[in-house]
Order: structure tokens, then C-alpha cells, then sequence
């Protein structure tokens, strides 16, 4: 297996907002300190509701494998793993874009 560290494919499919704010403003801001830990906490839940396969699609993005080099190591065809992405993709932005 050939692992791939360039950008994600596709990148012009990419939303361009986030429902995960960065790290900007004061750090040390109690404030700013629990809105980044509530964020975390909602990641962590929509990560632990994902399918085992698209988790492990999502660990293997998060690493920086491209999408051939994930359907080869799940053993599935690329269409197959880029809907895949796409779908948890779609359905974590749902989630992390809810009401916190």
C-alpha cells in the first residue's frame, strides 16, 4: 500500500465554512476555553456514532491517505470509498452544525 500525504482530492468540493471555529482570540479566555472543549466533546460524539467502516475511512482521510489509497487498503473500489467519504462527510457537518 502507497500512502499519499498531498491535499484531499477534490479540493474544489470542499465547503468553504466550518461549523468548528479556529483557534483565534485569547486561549487562555475561559470563554474561548469552553466553546473549544464543547466543540471537541460534539466531534468526539459524531465520530463515535459513525459506521466502523466510515470511521475508519475518516481515520485514514484524517492521516492523509487519498481516497485510492483508502479503497486499497479497505479492499473496496474508489467509487465506492468517495461516496463513502462523501456521505460521513455530509453527515458530520449535519451534526457539528445542530444545535450544540
Amino acid at each position: 500500500m502507497t500512502e499519499s500525504r498531498e491535499e484531499p482530492q477534490h479540493p474544489s468540493k470542499r465547503p468553504t465554512g466550518s461549523s468548528l471555529s479556529i483557534a483565534t482570540g485569547d486561549e487562555s479566555d475561559p470563554a474561548v476555553i469552553t466553546q473549544h472543549r464543547e466543540e471537541m466533546e460534539r466531534l468526539q460524539q459524531a465520530l463515535s456514532e459513525l459506521d466502523p467502516l466510515d470511521r475508519r475511512i475518516f481515520e485514514l482521510q484524517a492521516a492523509g491517505l487519498k481516497i485510492p489509497a483508502i479503497a486499497e487498503e479497505l479492499g473496496v473500489t474508489e467509487a465506492a470509498a468517495q461516496h463513502r467519504w462523501q456521505n460521513l462527510f455530509r453527515s458530520l457537518r449535519a451534526k457539528l452544525a445542530g444545535p450544540g
